[in-house]
Formats: C-alpha cells, structure tokens, sequence
C-alpha cells in the first residue's frame, strides 16, 4: 500500500486493527478489511459484498482515528479514461460507544445496529467533518441546527446517522426509519421505513459514482446519475 499519512508521532495511540494494516502489501489489507467488515447478520450481508469491491489503499489519520483508504477503479463514460471512487473505513469504535448508541433503538433492531456500528461507523467519503456514518456523535434532528425547526414534524428526536458533504443529513428513528434532512430545501423527506430497507437503498448508491447527499440520491433512484 502507499505510505501512511499523519501518523501519530507515538504509535502506542493507534488502535489495534489499524496499526494491524500499516506496513502490509494490499493482498494483506484486503484480507484484514474483509475480515472487519464480515458478518453473520444478513441484513448487512449486501453492504459487506459492496465493500468488498473497494480495495485498501492507504492507512490514513485524522484527530488520531485511523482509516483505511479503499479504492474501485471504473472507466468514465464519456472520457474514456480510469477513475475511481474512494470509501474511508474507519477503525472499529470502541465498545462502549457502541453500547451507549444502541440504547436509543429499539430492542429489536440493537443487534443490527450493533454489527452495523462495529463495521461501518465513521466510514464514508471523507475522513472529517462530514461525508461519512456518525461515529460517536449523534445529535437529534432538532439540536442538528436547521432554520425551521416546525419542518422536522415528528423527526425531531431523530439522531444522526449519516452527515453529507454538501450539508444533508440522513436522520434515523429508534424503530430504524430514516430521512434526508435536506440543507437547500430545508425539508424532511421521508427516506426507507426500515433500518435494513436503508441498508439496501444505501448499497445500491454505491454502485454509483457519487457522493451520498439527497440530490445524487433523487438522481439516482430516477435513473438520472451518470454511467
């Protein structure tokens, strides 16, 4: 893999899967990455194939959390040359942040959630501030900050599932319904009734070349984005 980036000078702050991917070819990270990623939950068994078409990279560092950088390459459309779409993993939270976040769902859904968290929390299309999974903030859809409150409805006490580039957010409900808190607009557009509906919805996104905001999205499902 390319060299790691912003390295903590002190190596003992690195948490062990990602210090277990510095220093290793890419038939080794892939192997570890898959290893992460896998899970006995079907519901998340199309996310883990999807993920399983990006290959690591690079080990990279942001406020001290690791990620690795993988990579599915694909020829452009109208130019004809290789591009590729890039997905951050991020390393596992800890424990504890898991248990904490999984006390707002419901009991039915808290295993899912659980897998889903272990796996894919932090991961995305960048590595701050936005573009990826809430990793161990999730604020509700009222304390998020939006001009007028009076458009969440019954979406207020909704937390933060997925933070957007472009300033969208996807809210989700204890009992797993989730929505586009769309910026622009200021609207809140209903998105799946279930968590493992999202799930589905959200894999077949990533087919796409795209970031996931609420206008690529609506692209997308009308078969507007790009080949």
């Amino acid at each position: 893999m390319y060299a790691p980036s912003n390295v903590p000078a002190d190596r003992e702050e690195i948490d062990p899967w990602t210090s277990s991917l510095l220093d290793v070819d890419v038939p080794t990270a892939n192997r570890l990455v898959g290893e992460r990623l896998k899970s006995a939950d079907p519901k998340l068994s199309s996310l883990v194939e999807r993920m399983a078409e990006f290959i690591p990279v690079q080990v990279a560092f942001a406020s001290r959390r690791g990620h690795v950088r993988c990579v599915r390459q694909y020829v452009d459309a109208k130019s004809n040359m290789p591009q590729y779409d890039a997905i951050y993993i991020a390393q596992p939270p800890a424990r504890k942040v898991v248990l904490k976040r999984i006390e707002f769902f419901d009991e039915s859904l808290r295993s899912t959630m659980s897998e889903f968290l272990e796996r894919f929390a932090g991961s995305g299309e960048e590595i701050e501030m936005a573009g990826q999974f809430a990793y161990d903030h999730w604020p509700t859809a009222e304390e998020f900050g939006y001009a007028e409150e009076s458009s969440l409805g019954d979406w207020k006490e909704a937390t933060l599932l997925y933070h957007s580039m472009n300033g969208d957010a996807v809210f989700i409900k204890p009992n797993g319904a989730t929505a586009w808190r769309v910026l622009e607009t200021d609207e809140t557009i209903p998105l799946a009734t279930t968590f493992p509906e999202f799930i589905e919805l959200y894999t077949d996104f990533r087919g796409a070349h795209e970031v996931f905001d609420s206008w690529a999205y609506s692209e997308f499902k009308d078969g507007r984005t790009k080949p």
